[in-house]
């Protein structure tokens, strides 16, 4: 926990950085830019969203946490990292009046995975205890996520790439507009083409024959 979390009173010894930014993203990204010693530093954070990231495949996929399939989770998954270090990377250096360091700059862009991280987290204990996966229902509620991510985003754009207020929302459209194409792309792919991917939804809705 930083000093900066100390000083605004929030009660919870598990309140890292993360939790911070979720809970009040403005507030935290503007205190954050001002501590260069706060943050753990990018390897590190990389490193923990890495291994949640495997761990929560690993049991997604197989319903088991072993060494050898966390570790293969790890190797077949890290393209998300690196396509979402690339997409921070063009965000950052977009932005000439940013505040901080473009290293810094993108460990903070990676501080913001908590969203989503507790969405993969719940899906996982779903298909866990319930061991039913209905893959259409429960992607519908990437949308809560997604939502949240926004308002973080629009918050670091303001403070940590000194955007101005229509500069945040044309950040934040670029963001999730590149995020979401890559999904589409992959899931395309994954699907067998984007035919496959079509009908798949079409059936899902109700549309299909």
């Amino acid at each position: 926990m930083t000093p900066n979390v100390l000083q605004k009173g929030l009660p919870t010894p598990f309140l890292s950085e993360e939790w911070w930014i979720a809970i009040a993203p403005e507030e935290a990204y503007t205190a954050l830019v001002n501590d260069a010693a706060a943050s753990p530093g990018l390897p590190a954070r990389l490193g923990v969203i890495w291994l949640l990231f495997a761990t929560i495949a690993s049991v997604i996929v197989t319903g088991r946490i072993t060494v050898g399939l966390v570790v293969a989770a790890a190797l077949s998954w890290s393209f998300v990292l690196v396509l979402q270090a690339l997409i921070g990377t063009l965000v950052i250096w977009s932005a000439p009046a940013r505040r901080v360091p473009a290293v810094r700059a993108l460990d903070l862009w990676f501080a913001s995975h908590l969203p989503y991280s507790l969405w993969l987290l719940a899906m996982a204990s779903w298909f866990f205890i319930v061991t039913t996966f209905p893959p259409f229902s429960l992607a519908l509620t990437v949308v809560v996520p997604a939502a949240w991510t926004c308002v973080i985003s629009r918050a670091y754009c303001r403070a940590v790439l000194g955007a101005s207020a229509r500069g945040a929302r044309w950040g934040v459209a670029v963001h999730q507009t590149m995020a979401w194409l890559c999904v589409a792309a992959y899931l395309a792919f994954a699907s067998g083409g984007p035919t496959s991917l079509i009908a798949y939804f079409s059936r899902q809705l109700g549309l299909g024959n």
